[in-house]
């Protein structure tokens, strides 16, 4: 009688292997799918949070906190408190807020500026060191930058992905009251910006047409053209600002900046407030050397995100909204007025 054989031919056992090797091919990409569309809602849900919570500071205080404060005489001019120091009572983060002294600037890491001079400032006997505490509802889950980022003394800061918006505000440091003598005629039009103190009621574009915050790249603390601040001279115009930044090559620009994002309680360009001079996705620029105080230097902070083709934004309203990489400048620089007039273009 004939034995009927068990197992498989080297055959059958290749079919077998190279069906399993597409199967596997095939679901691959649908996993990243799916892993990106988690990442993108929590990073939504992030900036969502942030909104109410300027929302609810609004309540108590009638008007938004600011987007800088000033800087504490005597030491590092650009150690100065962020928004979203303001809104920690606001996200669950009442000890964080509670342990920090405002009559001190903020602890800051070394922003890495090639020769620019921003050195690391750290407040004696561990006041402030607060600042140094990881706050995940400041990161994107999408950013592979890591998120806590050592710097050169030793501390490592923790990063911030959702930046307070300018609006088209390019001079670094322009405030109600600080004007620029470079670009003198120029003024605030953001929700956030130096020394601000915006309220609902100046925000005459409409809350559901201007943005409030929105996504930046952190850095991770290493060069990246797409992550880097590049150096350009100095500008005096929005429009200048835009072209000169964009004109460049990334290949060749020199970065002055590589510490991006990476302290959450810095109210600065280089950590938590970004403008509207170019759509999202540019390169980010700043314009040295520069007269005087950074209220004369000009800034390119465009938004930026490491999801498919454009960016998470929170609008006034509380509301989140994609953007696309795609949208016009003027209808992005229009989102980010909150007093300009304009009527938002057909690619919103």
């Amino acid at each position: 009688m004939t034995q009927r054989r068990s197992g498989f031919t080297l055959i059958e056992l290749l079919v077998v292997i190279a069906i399993i090797a597409i199967l596997i091919g095939l679901l691959l990409p649908a996993v990243q799918k799916v892993r990106e569309a988690a990442a993108r809602m929590k990073c939504q849900n992030n900036l969502k949070q942030l909104g109410l919570a300027a929302q609810n500071f609004h309540s108590t205080y009638q008007h938004f906190p600011y987007g800088k404060s000033p800087s504490y005489p005597g030491i590092n001019s650009m150690a100065r408190w962020s928004t979203h120091s303001q809104l920690l009572p606001y996200l669950e983060q009442s000890n964080v807020y509670n342990a920090l002294n405002f009559n001190l600037p903020p602890d800051m890491g070394d922003m890495q500026f090639d020769g620019t001079g921003c050195p690391p400032y750290t407040n004696p006997n561990g006041i402030n060191s607060a600042c140094n505490t990881l706050i995940s509802g400041f990161q994107c889950p999408s950013d592979p930058a890591p998120p806590m980022v050592p710097a050169p003394n030793g501390v490592s800061y923790p990063g911030n992905n959702y930046w307070a918006n300018m609006g088209t505000t390019f001079m670094c440091d322009l405030g109600d009251t600080n004007p620029s003598s470079v670009s003198p005629g120029a003024t605030p039009n953001g929700v956030f910006y130096y020394e601000s103190n915006v309220s609902i009621a100046q925000i005459t574009d409409g809350t559901s047409n201007t943005a409030m915050f929105a996504e930046k790249l952190r850095s991770g603390g290493r060069y990246s053209p797409r992550t880097s601040m590049m150096l350009i001279p100095n500008q005096s115009s929005l429009i200048a600002t835009h072209q000169v930044c964009q004109g460049q090559s990334p290949d060749t620009a020199i970065s002055i900046c590589d510490g991006v994002g990476t302290c959450w309680a810095l109210g600065e360009t280089c950590c938590s407030i970004y403008n509207h001079v170019s759509t999202p996705n540019k390169l980010t620029c700043g314009g040295i050397p520069f007269p005087g105080s950074m209220v004369n230097m000009d800034m390119d902070v465009p938004s930026s995100s490491y999801h498919t083709n454009g960016v998470n934004v929170g609008l006034s309203d509380g509301s989140v909204r994609w953007v696309s990489d795609s949208i016009s400048l003027y209808t992005w620089q229009a989102l980010g007025t909150r007093n300009g007039g304009e009527t938002l273009g057909a690619d919103w």
